[in-house]
């Protein structure tokens, strides 16, 4: 079974008598952040100009998951600095009345992972689980097939919109903007997900 289905049924009450993992629980942010910026655990720190952490700890009730960092990103280490970034910042913005500093943004790779590098994961998924138990987020937004099931999960278009319980939080998935750019169709889904967080922050 791979690692990240273990991290998965674990995050949902499993336990397992052996884990080749030994990592504890970081409680501190600051040192969660000096981890992440200073990791080379795997390839992907080789090269990476800056892993991606957000700014500070913010005990707030939107937590957004994405899966990759871009190379905007990696370059000027700066959170959602793209056009879909800045897209997105718009539409919390517009629907959700949040600014940035309202809401915790994390990716599942912590570097820049052009080759989809997936052995990756193992590293970086105790990190994001690491940031879930500090920030302690009401809601945790998926943006993306693609993490949805780095995270574990199946059936993405079965289960879009809905809320799941993970990490002892509501956790649920929506579409990323590069699939709606391509299938503008889906940006009404989208939006009714948004609307459907709103009801819960």
């Amino acid at each position: 079974m791979q690692k990240r289905k273990l991290y998965y049924l674990k995050a949902f009450g499993y336990s397992f008598l052996e884990e080749k993992n030994n990592k504890q629980f970081i409680q501190n942010f600051n040192l969660l952040k000096q981890k992440i910026t200073n990791c080379h655990l795997c390839n992907l720190s080789k090269n990476r100009t800056y892993s991606q952490i957000d700014d500070y700890e913010k005990n707030k009730n939107l937590m957004i998951v994405l899966n990759n960092i871009i190379k905007e990103e990696d370059k000027n280490d700066i959170i959602l600095n793209s056009k879909n970034g800045q897209k997105l910042k718009q539409y919390i913005k517009n629907i959700l009345n949040l600014e940035n500093k309202d809401y915790y943004v994390s990716y599942i790779y912590k570097c820049l992972n052009i080759k989809n590098d997936v052995f990756a994961l193992d590293y970086c998924l105790p990190y994001l689980f690491d940031e879930i138990k500090i920030i302690k987020p009401k809601i945790i937004l998926c943006i993306g097939k693609d993490a949805f099931e780095n995270l574990g999960f199946d059936n993405f278009d079965g289960l879009i919109g809905e809320y799941l319980n993970f990490q002892n939080t509501n956790f649920i998935a929506t579409y990323d903007l590069y699939h709606i750019e391509k299938n503008p169709s889906c940006e009404r889904k989208f939006i009714d997900i948004l609307y459907k967080i709103k009801g819960k922050i």
